[in-house]
């Protein structure tokens, strides 16, 4: 929705293509220029990204991405950070937040990927 709203009030960003379909995907891939940046639908803000610099990197990507198990998802504290024992204390104190969080995880775990799954790819 973002790469919509940003065309249409003419402010730059990367071009951005999405797709439903794998065959789609790995066709155009064929024709891309390298590196581009490629995100799954599943997962918020960095999680899912990845550079990809060959085209056998993201032919891999693509077929990981569309496959009955499609991409792992990362739920639960920040575990670029690993600071889990920040969030403990966080969650303790504002047990709402936990709560909310843990509503969150749980949707996502038992959302159904096929709904709604989609790959984004921006060139850089």
């Amino acid at each position: 929705m973002l790469n919509y709203y940003l065309h249409a009030i003419n402010i730059p960003h990367p071009q951005t293509y999405v797709f439903y379909n794998k065959n789609e995907a790995l066709e155009y891939l064929n024709d891309s220029k390298y590196p581009i940046v490629m995100k799954s639908s599943i997962g918020v803000s960095r999680t899912g990204v990845f550079i990809c610099k060959l085209l056998k990197e993201a032919k891999g990507y693509v077929s990981k991405a569309f496959s009955k198990k499609g991409m792992p998802m990362i739920i639960g504290p920040n575990r670029v950070t690993r600071n889990i024992i920040k969030w403990i204390k966080k969650a303790i104190r504002n047990p709402k937040y936990a709560r909310q969080r843990m509503d969150t995880f749980y949707d996502i775990l038992g959302a159904n990927p096929k709904f709604y799954y989609c790959l984004r790819i921006f060139t850089i």
